[in-house]
Formats: structure tokens, sequence, C-alpha cells
């Protein structure tokens, strides 16, 4: 968000006349009116109420058809298409700021091309931008230059190509900053209306006017906008490398936690089949009890289910067997009853926290409030959305939950933690999906929750890995927070 945020202030400075000293030997751009009287004759003058601020000496607001030639593709049917010929621009073509042909294979024939269409064919150094099924926020991506390489190719439907014309008046890559800076953006939001996406032509770009330096200015606002970029770009690629490093240090850390490599052992931690042992009395209690229900006995765990040998004191479970979970209440405003409360979605559980600035109401009455509240402790996963992205519930108070969520108590301190940290390792080297359910929308289902396997360490070691995660893991977000 950073990176972004400097570029358009980088672009802001520019168009406003501020990113470069003001040079006052250079050609003002209004000398370019006095030599070209055909320009005086278009009477596309901007108006005052149109100028959002007020330019440098030499400068000029300037309408686009006053220095551009631009030109809209033409509605090539699907019935034209061949599988050889003049390639056909696609708006898929335009990635990242540049063109890449290699994203579509749509042709017409030569013929058509040098005869009904050649009037559309791109010229090398032709700026060519997309101008529909776009959004502001991801526009600046959506244009390119035409190279040599990427000819014969003939313009298509929703693409817009731009000449300067005059090169000696406009250089066509200051108008290209231009395009990418929030001043046109916010024209064009202004002359668009009435969709999230925008679509939008020639009839548009006739009223966008641009702020004009004069040519000798122009070149020293793209050298420097192309130096700061550059550097921008180290920047991004630093930032990148660091994300890449930390999230590999991340999954180390969590891989050496699960495999008993992370802290010693200690051979005077009670062994972790004593304490399954002691786990399933207390369910057998809470079962008698009939605050849980008995539910048909798990399969054994498998051979090709144990991917590596564990340390001494150490075994492997189901999640089933060492917890028991239950999914939240069905949003329903026509059937709910009750008071409104707050409670827990899918929006507000992240890997290892929650995100409360968005938590909604629905409607509890007192006799749901044990079946549908959270308390401390508790490991709270989704069940669909991002199926298996989790958290466990820390603040003092309780709250509800939705029943997209699976709420997990588990029989055993710290291994709420534990496993929250063993699902983060599954969901990082793809393990975690292999208990989706569903070909479309997935679902980790209570079924699939239950069969989960997993190393269960001594208590006690279970207490010095979870501790030495969270330092590992508050290293890692510094890391990445030094590198802006």
């Amino acid at each position: 968000m950073f990176i972004d945020e400097l570029k358009a202030t980088m672009l802001a400075l520019a168009m406003q006349g501020k990113l470069v000293q003001q040079n006052l030997m250079n050609e003002t751009i209004s000398s370019f009116y006095k030599s070209d009287e055909s320009k005086l004759d278009l009477n596309l003058s901007a108006n005052a109420s149109e100028i959002p601020f007020e330019l440098p000496n030499g400068w000029q607001w300037v309408r686009v058809p006053e220095f551009l030639f631009f030109q809209e593709g033409p509605g090539v049917r699907s019935y034209q298409y061949t599988d050889t010929g003049v390639k056909l621009l696609n708006v898929a073509n335009l990635q990242k700021g540049k063109l890449d042909l290699t994203t579509s294979y749509r042709y017409i024939s030569e013929e058509e091309a040098c005869g009904r269409y050649n009037h559309f064919l791109v010229d090398e150094g032709d700026l060519i931008i997309a101008s529909s099924g776009i959004t502001v926020e991801t526009f600046e991506k959506k244009m390119g230059f035409a190279e040599k390489e990427h000819l014969p190719l003939c313009m298509n439907t929703s693409t817009i190509r731009f000449k300067s014309l005059n090169p000696k008046e406009l250089d066509i890559r200051f108008f290209m900053y231009f395009l990418k800076s929030e001043i046109f953006k916010k024209q064009l939001s202004e002359l668009i209306t009435g969709s999230a996406q925008l679509n939008f032509g020639p009839s548009h770009l006739q009223k966008v006017i641009f702020p004009l330096p004069s040519y000798e200015e122009q070149q020293q606002i793209i050298f420097k906008i192309d130096e700061m970029f550059a550097l921008i770009k180290d920047l991004e690629e630093i930032k990148n490398d660091t994300h890449d490093l930390v999230n590999k240090m991340r999954k180390k850390v969590l891989q050496d936690a699960v495999e008993g490599k992370l802290v010693p052992q200690d051979p005077n931690d009670e062994p972790a089949n004593v304490l399954f042992e002691r786990i399933m009395e207390e369910k057998e209690r809470l079962i008698k009890e009939k605050i849980i229900n008995k539910e048909k006995p798990l399969p054994p765990i498998q051979e090709h289910e144990i991917p590596y040998t564990l340390p001494q004191g150490w075994t492997w479970v189901r999640l089933g067997e060492v917890a028991y979970h239950s999914l939240g209440k069905m949003l329903d405003n026509q059937k709910n009853k009750g008071n409104l409360h707050n409670y827990l979605r899918n929006y507000n559980v992240k890997w290892s926290y929650f995100e409360l600035d968005d938590v909604l109401q629905m409607k509890f009455e007192d006799n749901e409030f044990e079946k549908y509240s959270v308390i401390k402790g508790d490991l709270i996963i989704c069940e669909g959305g991002y199926p298996g992205r989790a958290a466990v519930w820390e603040q003092d108070y309780s709250i509800f939950f939705q029943k997209a969520l699976h709420r997990v108590r588990f029989l055993s301190t710290y291994t709420n933690y534990f496993f929250l940290n063993y699902l983060l390792l599954s969901d990082m080297n793809g393990e975690l999906e292999k208990h989706y359910t569903g070909s479309g929308i997935q679902h980790l289902t209570g079924k699939s929750l239950n069969k989960i396997t997993f190393p269960l360490p001594p208590l006690n070691e279970q207490k010095r890995i979870v501790e030495k995660v969270n330092q590992f893991m508050a290293l890692c977000d510094e890391m990445e927070k030094s590198v802006i």
C-alpha cells in the first residue's frame, strides 16, 4: 500500500509542476498555440470551473484532442476470428503497465486486417489502454506501448490507442504518466457514473483536460519519474524478497515446532500418552454429565497418515479425540428471536487474530448463550470462505458466533495454540486443502475436522513450544515492518 501511495504522490507532484525545478529559459506551452493556429480554431480551451489547481508559469491546461490522436478499436465478431494471420488486440493483453500478447490467441485474416481494418492497425510507439471492464484503482496497469516485436497487430473493441499529433510538442510518455495519475482518474470517475467498473470511449476523452508544460520540461519530468520509479521498483523487490524470506522463516519455525525440533525435550516431562488418557477421562465425564454428546469412535490412525517420526514422549492423535466442537447459529432475520448481540463471522477470523472493526449483530435468546458463545481459549476455525483459517479467542469477555464457524474446545491447556500452529503450517504447505469438501465452494466440515491427525507433545513441552513460536513470530512481524 505504501508503494502505491508513493507512486501516486510522485505523479501528483509531476502533474502539478513540483517534481523538477522550473527553468525560466524553457519555451512556454503558449508559444505552441502561436505557432499552430489550427489549435486556436478548435475552441477547446478548458473552462475555469474545470481546472482543479493553478499551474506554474509556462504551463497550460489543454484538452486531449488538441495534442493527441485517439481511436477506439472496432467490434470484431467471433466468427471473424482465425487461427493465424494478424494478432487481434485484447484487454487481457494489457498487464502490469505493459503489452503482453502471450495472454490471448485471437487473430483475423491478413486480408481483412490490411483491407477492412487497415486504419486500425497498430503502429510502433502507440500508447494503448483498456477502456472497458476495469476499475479506477487498477487502471494504470491496463495500458502499454506497442513495440516493433508486437506488430502486425490490429485494434479490437474495449481498447483505445493514442498518438501524439506533434511529438515535438507532446511526448507521449508524459501523457502516459498523466493517465496513471489521480488527476486523470478523478476526471474519469466524474465523467462516468453508475458502475463500479469503467467503460468509456472517445466521447469521454474529448472532455478530459491535462496539464502541459514545455517539451523541454516534459523531458525533465519523464527522466525524474523514470529515475524515481526505478528506485521504487528496487524498494518493491527488497520488500518482496524480505516478505518471502520471512514467510520461509515462519514456515521453518512451525515445521520445527510440530516435529519436536524447536525446543529441547525434557525426559522429566509427563509423556503425551498419559495426557491423552486424562483427556479421555475428562471427555467421558462431560459425556456422562450430558455436556457433550457421545460420538462414534474415530478410525485408528493409519500408517499413511503419519508423515514423520515423532520424538519420544509424543503421540499422534485425531482432533476429535482431544477436543469437541460445534457450529454457530444460522443467520436468519425472519426466524431469529431474542435480543441483538455481537457475533463473529468468517470476515472477523484471520490467521492467529480477530478483525473486530466490523462486528455485526444477530438476535440470540437467553437459552442459546451457552450453545453459541465463544469464551477465552476457544479456537475458532472457518468452516467456509477460507476453510481452516483460525484464531484463539483471547478476550476476557464472551461473544457469539455464526454457523460458518467451528468453535473448538480442547480438553487440555496449550493444545489450542499448538493445534493452531499445526493448522497454519498445513495451510502453508498445501496439506490443509486435502481436508476440504466440495468441488466449487469448499468447506471444512465437522466430520473432516474430527479426522485431522496431528502430533501431541507432552503438556509442558507444548507450553515451551508455543512460547518459542510466539517469540519467533513476533520477530518475523518486526522484520516485515522494518521494510515498509
